[in-house]
């Protein structure tokens, strides 16, 4: 990654020192949204998470299943203050799971 990718990553977790598994926890969309983040800077940051043996979760293209903006931005916020106290913050289930 450049420093706009890790600048922009530094911010959004309020601290320079975050992990790839940090970043592999929230959704493709959550990081694109983010301010300095454009397609170049995606992919450059999944190339980084894929050489950490991770990548970041699908994208949604279906507009059914997606949290409106705001929403998400403070869903987002919301998760991010919660890691950041110590909690671990599980994505929801999906699929068949959700069912069970």
């Amino acid at each position: 990654m450049t420093t706009l990718q890790v600048n922009a990553l530094a911010q959004f977790m309020e601290s320079r020192n975050f992990t790839a598994q940090q970043i592999a926890s929230f959704s493709y969309e959550q990081i694109a949204r983010l301010p300095k983040i454009g397609a170049k800077g995606m992919a450059r940051i999944e190339k980084w998470l894929a050489h950490h043996g991770l990548r970041l979760p699908q994208r949604v293209d279906d507009k059914r299943h997606q949290t409106p903006p705001k929403a998400q931005a403070k869903l987002t916020q919301a998760v991010h203050l919660l890691r950041k106290n110590g909690y671990d913050v599980q994505p929801p289930p999906t699929g068949k799971q959700r069912d069970a």
